[in-house]
């Protein structure tokens, strides 16, 4: 869903006990830890977030003059 929605490669890795990981170019956006098991988890918008931060951030990266 966030690669359609975001147009970004997303990489979700899944853990023990329903802990995961998002990552996006390799490095992770998003980590659920073990207690994801007791429903603690992140929630889509915060995972759209800090994908799209991520994501911007990489696009304003590319996109400064070179001195």
């Amino acid at each position: 869903m966030l690669q359609r929605d975001l147009g970004v490669e997303v990489t979700l890795e899944s853990g023990p006990y329903g802990s995961f990981k998002v990552s996006v170019d390799d490095q992770t956006v998003v980590e659920a830890s073990r207690l994801a098991f007791l429903g603690v988890l992140p929630t889509l918008d915060e995972i759209r977030t800090q994908v799209t931060a991520h994501r911007d951030a990489d696009a304003t990266k590319g996109s400064e003059p070179d001195a």
